[in-house]
């Protein structure tokens, strides 16, 4: 794990250094070329120094609840007398709790009923830290820990209970925004997942996955998306009224062995087409929509969820950035959809610098992609992401319809002439998305799953590897879902390089956008009539080798650098575009550049 957050900050850095302005440049074809730098999240802001914090310290096996708990020599002992110091938080005192390093609890934290200012939040975490004891152990059932509340910093927490529901609950007791919440550096594992011997030889990781009994595990009755490792909610009912989360950070955790999912960001207020659910009167994104904002979950390590690794619903505006998704869906099961990292009735959206890979698809279970740009989905971004070994596919974009109640602004029902609600099946717009400067390698069954009412997709610059072990490993598939009335308009793929490890037929099924563009892409080794029967009208693709230096997948997102092409026919193969990244994964200048595949130099 520190070596990807190394590569991931140093390919960071090299960004900034190349400025922060975008560029234009006239392209060949005669349109002004927008070269566009890597965005990056907000931070939250730095504690003043001169802000005085009260501290208190607990030690569950040398602490009294009689000492003050003002220092480290007279700690307090126990999660009771934690629990009444944060609800008698005040924002005029700020309060920092800190469990000492090895200390053990088995009640529930509850970050609950306090108040604080942004510029002096409540603080949680721990003291006297060590290789070998960073965290303090919380394993209370149901949940180890509960956050209700704006301003709040948690940090170096381990949280485990094989029969809990959830390592952290986050959930909104009032109307409006909670925010300003950071959860960095915790360890969260063995959350609702039972699996009795741990020992070496008998992880997770070491047994055949097929003499798994994914229902001894996790039964079929908690495998749901509300007991998850880290769980956000937005939960208020009709009254008080409609809530969202604003300003989160979600970072640098460690997730192992938990279900259904590792983070899973929900809410009751996000109903919209394609969502069927919630209190919220929709009638359109700008009235009676409640979505989180500015939500980032940056550079956490998942592995061996039972279903999704990293699930964000009804988010607007944010950042999933430098996670890595080991394992998931490991304990699918029939009837089930899971994938790696993905974003549902969200917009405004960056995914990059993420890894997802080995994502299983057992019999009976669907999806099994490293990535999902799912149901209702706009104005995303996907770049710089590595995807590979995924059993199900690299990555599914999809949209489906609902039937929904219509409301006028005032939030009162469409009334028909009889008085009654009006409902009708709409989609939500699922467009404006760009997938580019991507690596998708040795996936099996297709890489591009694109499902449903999709519009304005641009595929352009990735690098795609394909093991041609069978007929299924394709590069798309489109298909129609809900709605066979509506096809796909205005895809593009464009200046991607196409490799096919062993020479054979592949799949390139576009039937749902026959109108799809297909321009300056590189098919390597494939039958000879690929470009002739296949692809639909291909305008300037080649076939030409371009020298990988490596086609076999190699986990860690360090390894998207092995397929550099060595071939330089691939810095003019390809296009110049009406927008371009400014830089490849490995920090290059693009400008100007006519490249083919994710990387704008050559080995």
């Amino acid at each position: 794990m520190r070596k990807r957050l190394l590569c991931i900050a140093a390919l960071s850095a090299a960004f900034l250094l190349a400025g922060c302005n975008t560029g234009g440049a006239p392209a060949d074809n005669g349109i002004d070329v927008e070269y566009e730098d890597v965005p990056t999240p907000a931070s939250y802001a730095a504690i003043s120094s001169d802000i005085s914090y009260t501290t208190y310290y607990f030690d569950s096996e040398n602490g009294s609840d009689q000492n003050d708990g003002l220092t480290e020599n007279s700690p307090k002992q126990t999660v009771d007398a934690a629990n009444r110091i944060i609800d008698g938080c005040t924002e005029e005192v700020p309060t920092q709790i800190l469990f000492k390093a090895g200390s053990e609890y088995a009640s529930t934290l509850k970050v609950i009923s306090f108040a604080a200012k942004e510029e002096s939040p409540l603080l949680i975490g721990v003291y006297g830290a060590t290789e070998d004891e960073p965290y303090a152990l919380f394993s209370a059932e149901q949940n180890c820990v509960e956050v209700s509340g704006s301003n709040v910093r948690i940090s170096g927490l381990e949280l485990a209970c094989p029969t809990a529901f959830r390592g952290f609950y986050v959930y909104t007791t009032q109307s409006g925004a909670t925010s300003n919440i950071v959860l960095s550096g915790n360890y969260v594992h063995d959350i609702n997942f039972i699996w009795d011997d741990l020992s070496e030889g008998n992880r997770p990781e070491d047994v055949p996955y097929e003499t798994v009994s994914a229902n001894d595990v996790c039964p079929t009755e908690r495998y749901i998306y509300q007991y998850s490792g880290i769980y956000f909610t937005a939960s208020t009912g009709k009254f008080p009224g409609a809530s969202w989360f604003e300003n989160v950070w979600v970072e640098k955790n460690t997730i192992e062995r938990v279900a259904r999912a590792g983070i899973f960001i929900n809410s009751d207020w996000v109903r919209r087409p394609g969502i069927d659910w919630g209190y919220n009167p929709y009638h359109d994104d700008e009235t009676g929509w409640y979505p989180h904002k500015n939500f980032n979950i940056l550079e956490n390590d998942v592995s061996y969820a039972g279903g999704d690794s990293i699930v964000a619903l009804g988010v607007n505006g944010g950042f999933i950035q430098g996670n890595v998704s080991y394992y998931a869906q490991f304990l699918g099961r029939s009837g089930y959809y899971s994938a790696g990292i993905w974003s549902h009735s969200s917009k405004n959206l960056v995914f990059q610098f993420n890894e997802a890979a080995y994502t299983y698809l057992p019999s009976g279970a669907g999806d099994g992609q490293g990535f999902d740009i799912d149901i209702g989905n706009s104005n995303i971004l996907f770049q710089y992401n590595y995807s590979h070994h995924n059993e199900g596919g690299g990555i599914l974009m999809c949209n489906h319809p609902t039937d929904q109640i219509l409301y006028n602004e005032d939030g009162s029902f469409v009334q028909d002439e009889d008085g009654l609600p009006v409902s009708e099946r709409l989609h939500s717009y699922w467009g404006n998305v760009t997938v580019r400067n991507n690596v998708f390698a040795d996936n099996d069954n297709t890489v591009f799953h694109i499902q449903g009412k999709i519009a304005d997709l641009s595929i352009e610059n990735n690098t795609i590897v394909i093991p041609g072990e069978n007929g299924e490993q394709g590069i798309v598939r489109s298909n129609s879902w809900g709605d066979n009335t509506v096809l796909g308009e205005n895809w593009s793929f464009v200046n991607n390089i196409f490799y096919l490890r062993n020479k054979r037929t592949s799949r390139f099924d576009l039937d749902f956008c026959p109108t799809a563009t297909i321009e300056n892409n590189i098919f390597y080794n494939f039958e000879d009539t690929m470009l002739t029967e296949k692809v639909n009208n291909p305008v300037n693709c080649t076939t030409f080798d371009p020298g990988l230096s490596s086609v076999q997948a190699l986990p860690g997102i360090e390894n998207m650098a092995n397929f550099v092409p060595g071939n330089e026919q691939c810095l003019t193969a390809g296009k110049l575009l009406e927008k371009m990244a400014k830089a490849d994964y490995a920090g290059n200048a693009a400008d100007g550049k006519n490249y083919a595949g994710a990387f704008c130099s050559v080995k």
